[in-house]
């Protein structure tokens, strides 16, 4: 029953948009405002049964109800809960529903604050039609490439016990990646219905600040998060080799850049830029999406499909084409661009900005400066290197454990290391796997890195090849390493900053 209703609602959401798409363009034409108020209340119902069907789906997770395709494919009995939401984000069925819930409130919001400043009924109905776009094409996608509420006979338990997946670190970049991409959507939806109207002012100018500086925040944290997530799990190699992940730093970039415009002097060319970026940031958002297989955090099985790649393409090419349509046939709709005021830098914001980027300057700069043993260790046996700044260290191993239960087994080496005949807290390393009912390994083991971060200096040890009593260990020296949170926490908190008002000085 409650399956039932959550596909119900699904396809409530996916008619719902289309049906406020339609009535916003019919708006438009007819110069109606009842048809804009009823596209406004199709976006909102929409939104309410898309969030209501991300609903039901989360609670078949918790349940474990494997009825559900979605549940059967990507849980287990076994799968603690508190890595629910990084099997949710990392497949597309539920990544898409989260995105089309969270997106669709983003939309409301802008077109609710529109309807406050008293915006115009073309701009009120362009940004209907945008929103709808926004929520119809992955409700589509859902309700029928997906259908991950619908009814599933065979189980597939096991694929949710991922290692990978299972980390502090996997459930941040999930919840903060999909974070940014809700984010990102506003800003894009905010310039086509100022564009249409040609209103780009005050108002917008400020949305897009607002908005612009709350996505930055979430993808340089879920950047940030990635990177150690990477650093501390080696067998998913180079952080930067990785395209699921990469692919992210384009939208940041263009949100930061965004973010900076909106702090100059206005300018024609600087406001046209600004609405350029505002469209560039949800297309390349989506795109990178749709890149990641339409998951937005991947484990060790990335889902990916053609057919969900062309399902995620219609939407950033639809943005790209409505814009250079609106700016063709528009002339007059940037006339104004120079009349907005720029949003006045508080101090601390600039400061905080500045003193995160150099942070992670120097953070990357460090790993240039790495060093890395592979090393194997008998029980007693000690391995002696130095650090990139000329500290002496050995490393005592303590013995290798191995740990066996009904659905976990792991490899456990413990080494004691000393720096300058100093001793360190022992370090342990760990090579995990998850077991299914029949003693099969549900996926790949993951090495997790044990480390000890100083201001100046990390040391990671971690297993890369787990051989019986011989298991292979790699000690690395990374200087700068733990300056990478730090400095983004320090970017994205100037970056919200930045949204706070600072009055001009009195003339």
């Amino acid at each position: 029953m409650i399956l039932d209703l959550g596909r119900l609602a699904v396809m409530l959401a996916g008619l719902m948009a289309v049906w406020s798409l339609i009535t916003s363009a019919l708006a438009i034409r007819t110069d109606r405002s009842d048809l804009a108020e009823t596209a406004w209340r199709g976006l909102v119902a929409a939104t309410g049964c898309a969030t209501l069907a991300l609903a039901v789906l989360i609670g078949a997770l918790v349940a474990g109800d494997v009825r559900a395709r979605f549940v059967a494919a990507h849980w287990s009995v076994i799968t603690p809960l508190r890595y629910l939401t990084a099997a949710l984000l990392s497949a597309p069925g539920g990544a898409l529903l989260t995105w089309a819930a969270s997106s669709g409130c983003a939309g409301v919001l802008v077109i609710r604050s529109l309807h406050a400043d008293g915006a115009t009924l073309r701009a009120r109905a362009a940004a209907g039609i945008a929103v709808g776009a926004m929520l119809g094409v992955p409700l589509v996608a859902v309700g029928a490439t997906l259908s991950p509420l619908a009814p599933y006979a065979g189980a597939m338990d096991g694929r949710g016990l991922s290692p990978d997946l299972q980390s502090g670190p996997a459930t941040f970049v999930a919840v903060a990646l999909c974070t940014g991409l809700a984010a990102a959507s506003a800003p894009m939806v905010a310039t086509i219905a100022a564009l249409a109207a040609h209103q780009v002012d005050a108002a917008w100018s400020r949305r897009l600040h607002q908005w612009g500086a709350l996505a930055t925040a979430a993808l340089v944290l879920a950047l940030a998060a990635s990177a150690r997530w990477h650093a501390l799990h080696p067998m998913r190699g180079p952080w930067l080799r990785d395209p699921a992940t990469v692919t992210w730093l384009i939208p940041a970039a263009v949100s930061a850049w965004m973010v900076w415009l909106g702090t100059r002097a206005p300018t024609a060319e600087r406001t046209a830029m600004r609405a350029l970026l505002a469209i560039a940031l949800f297309v390349t958002g989506a795109s990178a999406l749709a890149l990641g297989g339409g998951a937005v955090v991947r484990g060790v099985a990335p889902a990916t499909g053609a057919g969900l790649g062309i399902w995620l393409a219609v939407l950033p090419l639809a943005a790209i084409v409505a814009t250079i349509g609106l700016l063709r046939r528009g002339s007059g709709a940037l006339r104004v661009a120079a009349a907005p005021e720029h949003q006045r830098l508080h101090p601390a914001s600039r400061i905080v900005s500045i003193g995160g980027a150099l942070l992670i300057a120097g953070a990357a700069a460090g790993g240039y400066f790495a060093r890395e043993h592979s090393v194997t260790l008998a029980d007693a046996e000690i391995f002696r290197a130095r650090d990139p700044f000329g500290g002496q260290w050995s490393f005592a191993s303590q013995g290798i454990s191995t740990l066996r239960r009904d659905n976990f087994a792991s490899l456990t080496v413990s080494l004691l290391p000393t720096r300058n005949k100093a001793r360190l807290p022992v370090l342990n390393v760990e090579a995990r796997s998850y077991l299914l009912a029949d003693g099969a390994d549900a996926a790949p083991p993951a090495f997790v890195s044990g480390s000890r971060t100083s201001p100046m200096m990390e040391l990671r040890v971690a297993i890369v090849r787990a051989d019986g009593e011989h298991p292979t260990l790699r000690i690395s020296f990374v200087p700068l390493a733990g300056w990478l949170v730090t400095g983004a926490v320090l970017l994205a908190a100037g970056m919200l900053l930045s949204v706070i008002p600072y009055p001009r000085p009195a003339r």
